[in-house]
């Protein structure tokens, strides 16, 4: 295995995790060579304008995403960038593929998060799927999801088989 050709990678909570990941591993001898964002949480406040947009009716509620958000912070402040990578006063250099559902309260947080990326010169792709839910990864029954969940993988081989980046 190639050590310098990992990805690191999730959806929703597993896309925040992930985006932790990337940032605390910055002085690390061995980090991720790829962050795989999908539709990812970044930011605890859930203050973004998709989170009024989509709060009912698209898979994902807003009361759905504050009962997981209560139970993840168990009291420690929403504000902390080891819940909400996109306050972290540090960005990741890690490259980034980041998706986000058009029919998502997450949606806006995820688009932000790819600009921080790019603003800060870490090579990022960001697509947004603008006719998919929240959860589309596990919804590959419906043609559309399989379709970009198979996109999702060849962007991931595609990047993984460019010479790494350091």
């Amino acid at each position: 295995m190639d050590p310098h050709r990992i990805a690191i990678g999730g959806d929703s909570a597993g896309g925040n995790l992930s985006a932790v990941v990337s940032l605390r591993t910055k002085n690390d001898g061995r980090r991720p060579s790829l962050q795989v964002l999908i539709y990812p949480a970044l930011d605890m406040r859930c203050s973004t304008g998709s989170y009024e947009t989509f709060k009912d009716g698209y898979f994902l509620t807003r009361p759905m995403v504050d009962w997981f958000v209560a139970h993840y912070l168990g009291g420690h402040d929403a504000r902390d960038p080891d819940v909400s990578p996109l306050l972290s006063p540090e960005v990741s250099d890690v490259p980034a593929l980041v998706y986000t559902a058009g029919f998502d309260v997450l949606r806006d947080e995820g688009k932000a998060y790819a600009d921080r990326l790019e603003r800060a010169g870490t090579r990022v792709v960001y697509r947004e799927l603008p006719h998919l839910v929240h959860g589309f990864v596990c919804m590959t029954a419906v043609k559309s999801a399989l379709q970009v969940t198979n996109d999702i993988a060849r962007d991931i081989g595609r990047e993984l088989s460019n010479p790494p980046v350091r």
